[in-house]
């Protein structure tokens, strides 16, 4: 008994900035972060405020955190940003709302793990990144290629 004991406190003791968020986590995360997405994406106005944030917040971002996601993470501000000047229509709304929902998280102040921690600030935003990158990963090559 004291020994199962022992093995919980060890468990809760670790910190949780060294933890990984579980994939379930990420995805509730995603999920509840839909309907407001979907407030931003129908009010033109508050996207352009939430894309000058991210992007503001980008210049300053622990690129490190995001390794191979930067560049998509990169690509998800611009689609946004031609998505409001009406430049590009084409992306499938559920699309939208993911990278959205990326992008809202990024720019949050109020993040699981405080981007302000050295080193590990940033994980929770890169794992909410690559999360929505997965499933929209087509319509951001096909975004890209329109580009280019």
């Amino acid at each position: 008994m004291r020994m199962r004991q022992a093995a919980n406190a060890k468990t809760v003791a670790t910190p949780p900035a060294v933890q990984s968020m579980p994939t379930m986590q990420v995805a509730a995360v995603v999920k509840d972060g839909r309907a407001q997405a979907e407030a931003f994406a129908r009010q033109p106005q508050k996207l352009k405020i939430l894309h000058a944030k991210a992007t503001e917040k980008a210049k300053q971002a622990d690129k490190g955190a995001f390794r191979d996601l930067w560049l998509y993470l990169l690509a998800m501000l611009r689609l946004i940003r031609a998505f409001c000047s009406g430049k590009y229509k084409r992306v499938p709304w559920e699309n939208l709302i993911s990278i959205i929902v990326a992008i809202a998280y990024f720019a949050s102040p109020l993040d699981l793990i405080p981007d302000f921690l050295p080193g590990v600030g940033y994980l929770d935003d890169a794992m909410i990144v690559r999360f929505v990158y997965r499933s929209v990963k087509t319509e951001l090559d096909h975004f890209m290629e329109w580009e280019s």
